[in-house]
């Protein structure tokens, strides 16, 4: 079963708050990434959007202004990282894992990540659950590729609420040497009260590899 790395370890002050959960040889490799000497970049105190509800999505995220293309949108370090090495068919005790990652995080943050979409058919395993529904694939960025490690993935407090669009507006990203932080970046202008989408797949790739909830352009998260 996978071991837990939680952040505040490393001495860093600005990553006491979330959790990396995956194998101990490759918290090892993680733990040596020059990330964990970098500043966190500081938050803006209005940031140019908002969590609200959208129709028939549930939650996304609006525009609170005009945001111009190109234009950072949020940027934001993950509740929680995850890598490939948690592969089991214990799914219960892979979700008492994800529960005990969760659980130490801060009151906030924990607040924050039950707070996530879970659909109805994962109700008994709420920590995976969350997981699997809202985490973004990061194995490009974390790993250097699946020939290397596999893949990992991460759920954020706001980005992980930014819904699916056929004709996405914005663009995520994570890297590891931007001190572990995912970013949003405005693909198209967008204007004031206009919901923030992004893409759950490759946009050039033809509709009939496309999930079938997605040719529906269905939010997947909410």
């Amino acid at each position: 079963m996978a071991s837990q790395l939680r952040t505040s370890s490393t001495g860093h002050p600005g990553k006491k708050d979330f959790f990396i959960v995956d194998t101990l040889s490759r918290l090892e490799e993680i733990r040596n990434l020059s990330a964990w000497t970098a500043a966190r970049s500081a938050e803006p105190s209005h940031p140019p959007y908002r969590v609200d509800a959208v129709p028939h999505k549930g939650l996304g995220l609006v525009a609170a202004r005009v945001i111009e293309c190109g234009e950072k949108i949020v940027s934001e370090l993950p509740l929680l990282l995850f890598g490939s090495g948690l592969n089991t068919r214990d799914i219960g005790g892979l979700n008492r894992v994800f529960a005990d990652a969760v659980d130490g995080l801060s009151p906030t943050s924990r607040a924050a990540y039950l707070d996530l979409a879970n659909p109805p058919s994962l109700v008994e395993l709420p920590y995976l659950g969350r997981r699997m529904t809202n985490a973004f694939k990061l194995w490009e960025e974390l790993y250097g590729g699946p020939s290397v490690f596999g893949e990992s993935g991460g759920v954020f407090r706001d980005i992980s609420r930014a819904n699916h669009s056929c004709t996405p507006n914005a663009h995520f990203d994570f890297a590891t040497t931007n001190d572990f932080e995912g970013s949003l970046y405005a693909v198209l202008p967008i204007r004031r009260g206009e919901e923030i989408c992004i893409s759950y797949i490759d946009c050039h790739a033809p509709t009939k590899d496309s999930p079938p909830t997605l040719r529906r352009c269905s939010s997947w998260r909410s």
